[in-house]
């Protein structure tokens, strides 16, 4: 999963980084055009199965010999990549700020004996700015890309993103993830004077092609146009560090999960004894 989800990533990057103008705008013209010349998606994706998988002691003459399973995944790799395509072309233009990149927040913790400072963060897989026709004002979007369904539960406030009783009917780690790169481009924004609102998103891929789908991430059923709104931001940042401190305390013991439904596919489940 995890080799699947990079050539999708690095096949995504080369294209858009191939049509984005000099200041990063994508219009939906320079979207249409590849949609209509399909071999250069597929040359994206062939040359992302190269830096990941095969290296150049699998290519022959030029070609790639990939095995049939090998050989579905890239067709749907295509297939996932076309279809962010098209749903980007319905909101073109969008001006990619950055995409596959790596940003971290100090946040202050105590672990049940000192205060002290960590580092957290990650890899957002893109950063946008769209103009959002609703309200008629601009907005970045923190974009994290999912190839599952769109969870059929909804997530009713922050507190639910840390209790874990939410995992499994609307992903809720998904949400913490988003929420925590939001906050953590929120931060540098404003330390830099940039207001502009800040929106976390979970694109969806296989609901793209839905004409009405939008992946802002949504509270209540009320989607979070800036993550500043309400003090979302405040409150979530708040729940990380009790969680972060809680994890870093010497004197509460890592212990098994109690949802046993969690441990089917644990790769780690041999080391706790839950079989």
């Amino acid at each position: 999963g995890r080799v699947f989800g990079n050539i999708f990533h690095l096949a995504s990057e080369t294209i858009y980084n191939s049509i984005m103008a000099a200041d990063g705008t994508v219009s939906a013209q320079a979207i249409d055009y590849v949609l209509k010349n399909p071999q250069n998606i597929a040359i994206a994706v062939d040359n992302a199965f190269v830096h990941e998988i095969f290296g150049d002691s699998n290519k022959k003459k030029n070609k790639i010999i990939y095995n049939g399973k090998q050989f579905i995944n890239r067709e749907v790799i295509i297939k996932y990549i076309k279809l962010v395509l098209e749903h980007d072309k319905t909101i073109a233009p969008i001006k990619i700020l950055s995409l596959e990149k790596d940003v971290y927040l100090n946040i202050n913790i105590y672990d049940g004996q000192q205060e002290k400072e960590i580092k957290i963060g990650g890899r957002i897989d893109r950063l946008d700015l769209i103009h959002d026709q609703d309200n008629g004002m601009d907005r970045i979007r923190v974009i994290d890309y999912k190839t599952g369904r769109v969870p059929e539960e909804k997530i009713v406030n922050v507190e639910e993103l840390f209790t874990g009783e939410k995992l499994k009917s609307c992903h809720s780690d998904y949400y913490l993830q988003t929420f925590l790169y939001s906050c953590i481009v929120s931060r540098h924004n404003k330390q830099s004077g940039n207001l502009t609102a800040i929106s976390p998103a979970l694109l969806f891929i296989q609901s793209a092609s839905d004409t009405e789908y939008d992946p802002t991430l949504k509270i209540d059923s009320e989607k979070v146009l800036d993550i500043c709104n309400n003090n979302l931001n405040t409150k979530f940042e708040e729940l990380l560090a009790e969680l972060l401190g809680e994890i870093l305390n010497p004197d509460i013991p890592f212990e098994p999960t109690q949802d046993k439904d969690r441990c089917v596919f644990c790769e780690f489940k041999n080391l706790c004894g839950r079989n």
